[in-house]
Formats: structure tokens, C-alpha cells, sequence
């Protein structure tokens, strides 16, 4: 089971919290594109061992089960007792009032209702989480942590730690012991916060297009946007929040001091009815589209330059099997944070176990431990390098290729007649005509992704998740591949290392038409 810590770390400072909120959006939320594929996939038979999988899964009363408990089901119901963390995947996910979880809740999914008791924190990604008035939260620490389009937290309901919410909307009836953090459109209190309430909010003035959002077989009701605090909320910590305009605050509903922060650009080109508002708003997608375009160029354009095959060959696996190689991604991101919080237990373990060997040898623990927290580092962010950057960076360039090359085969089709050979469009195979793959491959994600148009959910995180997720699966794929051929050559044979291979074209050979595939370089055709 994992092991929490006793105390609440201190809150950062505004600034940091904002960065952190804002790359955690991006990060955190990638999951939301390939979250609604996963929820649509048929299993089989339900099995169990350490885990369970299949249609409809039950952890029966009167059951124990002594460990953690991972699943991969359509529905599961929970009526027994887990000993441990519940980890999985599921559709719908049912803590009934005779359930117990003696640790974390880590759950994907559409719905998740919590009826039972948990003992330790809720990690929650999908749709929509419940938490009921019968819900029981025992430990003083015991957090929630969701991304997802709605939170629940009902009358009579109480979560003694700290809440932290980046989605849609959370609707607070309930008690909250600790502090509720919120990046969203809408923000409801209607029961108490013992702890500070710290939240980004849209525009009220926007109107909710559909005030019930059908997602896959789930309905969601959805609040107006802006924060909402009614006249029997209580506040009992600090109130700050940002958003474009001030919300109305009954008088003495919050017993701390009130911050509010504007946000004057209107990012919603639909409600522009004046010029300079317009101009505001372009100016703004400008300028956001440049920021998130820069540095992806430079190091798409630097990973051609220095890792050719793996960008080119990583590239083919998104081009050929997008979905294998987002589900990839979409498996290693979810692993990344259970292996990565064992690595640094190992590395603590080992660490102690450096201090007792070497006792009297300080200069040498010191070596030893600041070499364990740079591999630490190096591992760990190397890792998110690949998922923020090069998967992206791979996913854009295919993009960027597909579309350079579907322009260049509808200019060249314009001059065929009916009795002409079909059209070959050459690879690209130039440095600078890959260069520029790329940069139209990340602009025209970046214009997508940060269309001004309010949208009951931020393409951004669908677009931005499939993206990176579908690079980092490729990038996989491609070292599996290699591996393989490195095991069927036998010990000792030819390893095609990025050093010793070839640059190969993004095309597949099959692309290409009949005996079309091996004419000599500088080819145009036989003469009339």
C-alpha cells in the first residue's frame, strides 16, 4: 500500500500555483483524448487474481481481499473490502455503503460513486465523481484529486482534507476540512470549506450551449459559468479567485479576507461585437498559438537533426497505427507515477543503505547521494521530455508531412489526363523540407488547440492528450521493433542503432505505385 504523509505540505505562492495549475491542465488533462476510446473497448470473461477483468465486475460482500486490486472492467460494484489501493479502468465504478478501500482509490473512468468508506485519497480521471452523504472519509489527510468534467460532493457528505479540481465544474454541498483548489468554468458552494478556496472561473455571462452533456452512456448536468457561493455557504479560510467578472458574495459567508483578479481578455470570438475586441482576441490567440509553437519547433527541428531514424521511424507507427500507438502512450503515462514513486523508494532505500556502509566517509555518501538524485532526475524527467515534447514533436511532424505532401499530390493530379501513368509525389527527404513539416505539423496543431471559441470542454486537452500520447506510443513501438530484431539476429548479430541506419522515407513502400519504388535517384520519366 502506498504510505501518505502525516502532514500538509505548505501551499505555493500564487504565481507558481497558476504555472503549476496551467502545465497540470495540459499534462494531467492529456488523458481526456484517448479516455472516451479506452470506455468503448469489449472485454471478456471476468477473471481474478490480483485484479479482475471483464463486463460486469463484483467484489462480492463478506469478501477480503488482502492486497491492492487492480481492474480493467465495464461496471464494477464494490461491496467487500480491499486491504489495499484499487487501481484500474472502468466505465462505471459503485463504492456501495458495505464497501471498504483500506488505501488510495487511482481510477480512469466515466463514473465513479463513493457510498463506502475509504480510508486514504480519491485519484480520479474521467467524467463525473460522487461523492454521496454516505460516503465515509476516516483519515484527517485524505484528499481528492480529479480531473474531470464534473465533482459531486453531496449534502452531508465530508472530506476532511484538501480538494483539487481541474475540469469543468464542482458543485460543493457537503463539508470540506481542508483547502479547495479549482481551474474551471464553474465553481458551486453551497456547504461549508474549513480551509482556504482558491479558483479560476469562466465567464458568467456565457451561456451554457447545452445544459446536459450526453458523453458516451453518461448525462451530466452542467452549472452556468463563474463562481457561485449561496447564502448558507460558509468560508472559513480565505477566498481568492480570478475570472471576468466579480461574483456575488452574500455578506459574511466568507470569514477571510477576499482577493479577486480579473481576467480582461475575452477569449470567445463568437461574443466580439467591437472592432478593438476583436483585434484583442486575435492578438491573444497570436500570441498564445507563437508561445506554444516556438519551443516545439526548435526541438522538433533539433531531434531531425540529431535523431533522424527515430523521429522518421517513430513517425510511421503514428502514421499507420495511430490508435495502437496512443493507447501505448495513454498505458505509460498511466504507469509513469507508480513506477516513478517506487524508484524514488528504491533510491531512498538505497540511500540509507549508503550512510550505513559507509559510515565515517562522508565526502563518499555525499557522491553516492547526489548521484542516486541525478539519476532520479534524469529518469523522471526524461521521461515527461518525451511525453511534453518529442512524442508531440513526432505526432506534429506526421501531421505537417501529410499535409505538405497531400498539397503537393492535388497540385500534381491537376495535370493528368484520364490515359496518364497515376501520380508519384517524391518523399520528403531534404532537411529543410522536413524542417518545414514540422513547423506546419506543430502551427496547425497550436491554431486548433487554442481556438478562441468557449467550447463545454477545451479541445486543447483532447487534442493535446491524443497528440502526445500517440508519440510517445510510437517512440515504444519503434524500440520494441528494434528489440525484437536485435533478439532474432542472436547474440553478437547486426544491432540497427540510429547511428548505423539509413534515413528511410516517412511513406510506407506500399504507398507507393507499382514500379515506382526503385527507379534511380533523379528519375522524371522516359523522354516523348
Amino acid at each position: 500500500m502506498l504510505q501518505h504523509r502525516s502532514a500538509k505540505s505548505h501551499r505555493f505562492p500564487r504565481t507558481y500555483r497558476s504555472l503549476v495549475r496551467r502545465i497540470l491542465v495540459r499534462l494531467g488533462g492529456l488523458t481526456a483524448g484517448l479516455l472516451i476510446c479506452i470506455l468503448g473497448l469489449g472485454v471478456g470473461i471476468v477473471e481474478a487474481s490480483d485484479g479482475m477483468r471483464g463486463d460486469d465486475c463484483e467484489i462480492r460482500k463478506n469478501e477480503v481481499i488482502d492486497h491492492d486490486f487492480y481492474f480493467f472492467c465495464n461496471n464494477l460494484t464494490i461491496r467487500g473490502t480491499i486491504r489495499g489501493d484499487l487501481v484500474g479502468v472502468a466505465s462505471r465504478v459503485t463504492l456501495t455503503r458495505d464497501g471498504h478501500i483500506m488505501g488510495d482509490i487511482l481510477v480512469l473512468g466515466g463514473q465513479l460513486t463513493i457510498q463506502g468508506e475509504v480510508t486514504d485519497d480519491i485519484r480520479f480521471g474521467g467524467a463525473e465523481l460522487e461523492i454521496t452523504d454516505r460516503a465515509v472519509l476516516p483519515n484527517a489527510s485524505s484528499d481528492i484529486l480529479a480531473g474531470a468534467i464534473s465533482v459531486d460532493i453531496a449534502r452531508g457528505a465530508y472530506v476532511p482534507g484538501d480538494v483539487l479540481m481541474l475540469g469543468y465544474q464542482t458543485i460543493i454541498n457537503g463539508h470540506v476540512g481542508g483547502n479547495v483548489d479549482f481551474q474551471g468554468q464553474a465553481l458551486i458552494i453551497e456547504g461549508v470549506v474549513e480551509g482556504n478556496v482558491d479558483a479560476i472561473v469562466g465567464d458568467p455571462r456565457e451561456e451554457t450551449s447545452r445544459r446536459t452533456f450526453q458523453i458516451l452512456p453518461y448525462s451530466i448536468n452542467l452549472r452556468g459559468n463563474g463562481l457561485t457561493i449561496g447564502n448558507e455557504a460558509a468560508i472559513r479560510g480565505h477566498l481568492s479567485y480570478e475570472g471576468t467578472q466579480r461574483a456575488n458574495i452574500p455578506r459574511d459567508t466568507v470569514l477571510g479576507t477576499i482577493n479577486y483578479k480579473r481576467v480582461r481578455e475575452n477569449n470567445n470570438i463568437t461574443d466580439a461585437q467591437r472592432p478593438d475586441t476583436f483585434l484583442s482576441i486575435m492578438w491573444t490567440y497570436f500570441v498564445r498559438t507563437m508561445q506554444d509553437s516556438i519551443s516545439l519547433i526548435l526541438i522538433g527541428i533539433l531531434a531531425l537533426q540529431l535523431t533522424p531514424v527515430l523521429m522518421v521511424e517513430s513517425g510511421r507507427r503514428v502514421r499507420r497505427a495511430f490508435i495502437p500507438a496512443a493507447s501505448w502512450g495513454f498505458i505509460l503515462f498511466f504507469l509513469s507515477f507508480p513506477l516513478a514513486l517506487l524508484l524514488m523508494i528504491f533510491s531512498g532505500l538505497l540511500a540509507l543503505l549508503i550512510v550505513v556502509l559507509t559510515l565515517g566517509e562522508i565526502t563518499l555518501s555525499i557522491i553516492l547521494m547526489v548521484f542516486l538524485v541525478t539519476l532520479n532526475v534524469v529518469l523522471i524527467g526524461g521521461f515527461w521530455f518525451l511525453l511534453v515534447f518529442l512524442g508531440r514533436a513526432i505526432t506534429c511532424f506526421v501531421i505537417g508531412y501529410s499535409m505538405v505532401q497531400s498539397v503537393r499530390y492535388y497540385l500534381a493530379s491537376r495535370e493528368v489526363g484520364p490515359d496518364d501513368p497515376p501520380v508519384f509525389i517524391p518523399p520528403l527527404i531534404t532537411r529543410r523540407q522536413r524542417w518545414i513539416a514540422m513547423a506546419i505539423g506543430v502551427l496547425t496543431v497550436s491554431l486548433i488547440a487554442n481556438v478562441p471559441i468557449s467550447l463545454p470542454l477545451p479541445i486543447e486537452l483532447f487534442l493535446q492528450g491524443a497528440v502526445a500520447f500517440a508519440g510517445l506510443g510510437a517512440i515504444f513501438m519503434y524500440g520494441r521493433d528494434v528489440w525484437h530484431m536485435t533478439e532474432t539476429k542472436g547474440r553478437g548479430g547486426w544491432i540497427p542503432t540510429i547511428s548505423r541506419m539509413t534515413v528511410p522515407p516517412l511513406e510506407d513502400s506500399n504507398d507507393m505505385p507499382l514500379g515506382m519504388d526503385n527507379l534511380p535517384e533523379g528519375f522524371r520519366g522516359f523522354p516523348e
